[in-house]
């Protein structure tokens, strides 16, 4: 297989992108800083090749990440190996709040950065099918909480640092005092429904965004130890 990637339009899938250095050294997880969002952005491109976002182009995918991190309730992790970016995780403790505020401090940042990809009659009604998404999840009674996103280098595969991104991306959950998280993956992407699966989500329901069937998986929360 090559890259591991989830995310909302995406699931597993990936191409494979510039060499990374053989798994020999350790892998570093922390918050993302503003100017590594052009990474993360060119990881996002080549790894999640199905999804809507990258019909946006680079600048757009930068410019949304680091409004992501930069949305008190929500986080962008990266892990790096020395000096390369291996993977990136994306979560947010409520989706409906994120679209929100991002949109209301960046709009006209955002809608720069798409230009002119979001001139496009298609892509347009792609964005606002987007934008409908928080009803969809509301109809399905799904907790607010969301992996937004998961990426991690061809070259990286079978290293462990996709679980542990979403490891992260949980225990931030837990930590914010949700009792339950929840994933969306193509349903016909095996690869990133057999993830989750393994890392104990159950499915919740399907919802139809874009033209295609997601699975929606969720994952019962623990409190934390006092």
């Amino acid at each position: 297989m090559t890259a591991w990637t989830v995310e909302r339009e995406g699931g597993i899938h990936g191409r494979a992108m510039n060499e990374i250095k053989p798994n020999t050294t350790m892998i570093d997880v922390r918050h993302m800083q503003p100017d590594e969002a052009p990474a993360v952005a060119n990881l996002h491109a080549h790894a999640i090749t199905e999804g809507f976002l990258n019909k946006l182009g680079l600048r757009f995918l930068a410019c949304l990440y680091r409004g992501i991190q930069n949305e008190p309730s929500s986080h962008v992790w990266i892990a790096r190996q020395e000096n390369d970016l291996v993977g990136f995780c994306a979560y947010t403790q409520n989706v409906r709040g994120l679209y929100t505020r991002v949109l209301r401090e960046r709009f006209v940042r955002l809608a720069f950065a798409s230009l002119p990809r979001s001139l496009n009659p298609w892509v347009l009604k792609e964005v606002l099918d987007t934008l409908r998404y928080p009803t969809k999840q509301d109809d399905h009674q799904l907790p607010a909480a969301e992996i937004l996103s998961i990426a991690v280098h061809s070259q990286s595969q079978g290293s462990g640092i996709g679980k542990r991104l979403l490891e992260t991306a949980v225990s931030q959950a837990t930590a914010d005092g949700e009792t339950e998280v929840k994933v969306l993956a193509g349903a016909a992407l095996a690869g990133a429904n057999r993830f989750y699966l393994g890392f104990g989500f159950e499915k919740r329901c399907e919802i139809q965004q874009h033209g295609h069937a997601l699975n929606a998986y969720v994952k019962r929360l623990q409190a934390p130890s006092p």
